[in-house]
């Protein structure tokens, strides 16, 4: 059954579907779901109503409860924070993990990961998720085999960015978990902050932004012809080595002399990016 309240109040507001899904933030297919009778996700309710000028339980008064006394005296009351819970380490029993947060989407993943090779449950989890007609976008520092399992999925988008994360982000709808990937040791379990969207400007729209900036930036992974030709560009270009380092420069123009009697050390061999690259 279709939700004429919803039809209603776009047709009154004189917009198009189109207009009307650039305004939300959300894809035309994704309103004609709703109009289809599909309740929305808390946010996009939020935002819908603010968008048409009029209230969550005038457009879905079947899903939307009437707010007692307590509720209504909330909802006036600006909401300033989108961070909902924090945790030292993302191995912390209480702490949530992303996989559990995607698999509660309704219309939208993104992830922003260095490589799906620690996560091969993950690769699995967006294939269901694909099936089940949830679009997700996947924003990947070092693309390896498992990028494979995901390329031709039309409700998968891949895309590469050479720039290193200084964070693993999961997006669920409206709720993110931002993993501080540099903080503490290496070995150390990384803090997680858990966030839910609940005012404009705020820290999840920070991050939701910069997701959005850095994948106009990043390069398209469609093809296994076109992983290869990224890892093998990424592969000529020199990384730099960190400050602390001796080794700054690996061709050196002078090489210190040595001794005719010295042993000559071997070079340790380099660690290899998937796909080896013929020799």
């Amino acid at each position: 059954m279709g939700n004429e309240h919803l039809r209603t109040a776009i047709t009154r507001s004189g917009l198009t579907l189109e207009e009307f899904a650039d305004i939300v933030g959300v894809d035309v297919k994704t309103v004609q779901r709703w109009l289809a009778g599909r309740v929305p996700y808390a946010g996009n309710r939020a935002r819908v109503a603010g968008a048409l000028d009029t209230t969550e339980r005038a457009l879905w008064p079947d899903a939307v409860p009437v707010p007692t006394t307590t509720e209504a005296h909330k909802l006036t009351t600006a909401v300033t924070d989108d961070a909902i819970a924090g945790y030292g380490h993302a191995t912390d029993p209480a702490a949530p993990d992303g996989a559990t947060l995607l698999r509660a989407a309704v219309e939208r993943i993104e992830i922003a990961i260095p490589s799906l090779a620690s996560q091969p449950d993950l690769v699995e989890l967006l294939r269901i998720s694909d099936a089940n007609g949830r679009q997700s976008r996947i924003l990947i520092e070092d693309p390896d085999e498992q990028v494979e399992a995901l390329l031709g999925l039309d409700g998968v988008e891949i895309r590469a960015s050479p720039a290193g994360e200084d964070h693993i982000l999961y997006r669920a709808d409206d709720e993110m978990l931002l993993v501080l990937t540099p903080i503490g040791s290496a070995s150390a379990s990384p803090p997680i902050i858990h966030l839910r969207r609940q005012t404009d400007g705020g820290l999840f729209d920070r991050l939701a932004a910069d997701f959005d900036d850095r994948w106009l930036e990043a390069t398209p992974l469609t093809s296994r012809e076109q992983v290869h030709a990224y890892l093998a560009d990424t592969e000529l270009e020199p990384r730099p080595e960190p400050e602390h380092s001796p080794a700054a420069d690996p061709q050196p123009v002078r090489a210190p002399a040595r001794p005719p009697d010295a042993p000559t050390a071997s070079a340790a061999e380099a660690p290899r990016r998937w796909p080896r690259r013929p020799t």
